[in-house]
């Protein structure tokens, strides 16, 4: 005999336990919450984790046990529509987030790069404020289109994931922030902060597409082609090199700092650098 307790993520070995009829008469299933074990659940994990879930579908699975037959995009353009701003406000920090490409041939990745910015709510709201990916461009190439972004939107600092590239992706942001800050007669400092990426794509999105559907991420003004990407990525399709820099940014500002409040159950759900620097 067995026992199983597991949130019931859509996988066909789930599927199967639950509407199988040839197992049905040797499963006994029972259906519970979040809120009913609220009672031997750290308080701080229990808050940070209905603020993030609480009324989207990942809420749906996460803090109320349910089966979801259908899984999707991370956001609908419905969504991005309904929050969309012309203008973003005073914001607090502004980071360029970028998903770096290690070569440059024709059927390389993207290298995504998309600024992101944070207003001084709380809790605060991000604003997708521009894309400057850069489609099979060599290092020197997207090096100094991250620079060029962060000096002409007066960025705070660099986000770069470094699973591909190591420490080659730092150097090779410092050694453009050199040949820009030439460029233009003055210099240019470019802080970068790197992110090791531990999780699958689908697993860092979720998180972020609650806050979509919380209404805590806008798109100013209409960027096609990140929209384009993020509304229609599911597992098994080309690498999204968009939505990667677009998640990773947003990460950052708005969801670092969930770690000191999930304790343990950041171990779950920030299997990033994002949990061990907010550890």
């Amino acid at each position: 005999r067995m026992t199983i307790t597991t949130t019931p993520r859509p996988n066909p070995i789930m599927f199967r336990l639950l509407h199988s009829e040839a197992l049905k008469n040797r499963i006994a299933i029972t259906r519970d919450t979040t809120h009913s074990n609220r009672a031997n659940l750290n308080p701080d994990s229990y808050a940070a984790m209905c603020e993030l879930y609480t009324g989207t579908s990942v809420g749906r699975q996460e803090l109320l046990g349910e089966l979801l037959e259908l899984t999707g995009p991370i956001v609908s353009q419905d969504t991005i529509h309904a929050h969309r701003v012309r203008h973003a406000p005073d914001l607090g920090e502004i980071i360029v987030s970028v998903d770096p490409a290690v070569t440059s041939k024709r059927d390389s990745d993207a290298t995504g790069i998309i600024v992101v910015g944070k207003d001084m709510l709380r809790p605060a709201h991000a604003y997708v404020l521009d894309d400057r990916t850069q489609q099979r461009a060599s290092w020197s190439t997207w090096g100094l289109a991250v620079v060029r972004a962060f000096d002409e939107w007066g960025a705070n600092k660099v986000v770069a994931e470094v699973n591909q590239g190591g420490e080659g992706i730092e150097e090779q942001i410092k050694r453009s922030a050199e040949h820009y800050s030439q460029e233009v007669g003055r210099e240019v400092i470019v802080p970068v902060s790197n992110v090791w990426a531990k999780q699958s794509k689908k697993a860092r999105a979720e998180p972020v597409g609650a806050l979509y559907e919380r209404g805590r991420v806008h798109h100013v003004g209409e960027l096609r082609l990140l929209e384009k990407e993020i509304t229609n990525w599911v597992p098994g399709l080309a690498s999204p090199d968009r939505m990667d820099a677009l998640v990773h940014g947003v990460w950052h500002l708005l969801l670092a700092d969930l770690g000191t409040k999930l304790g343990p159950i950041a171990r779950y759900l920030l299997q990033d650098d994002y949990a061990a620097r907010a550890a």
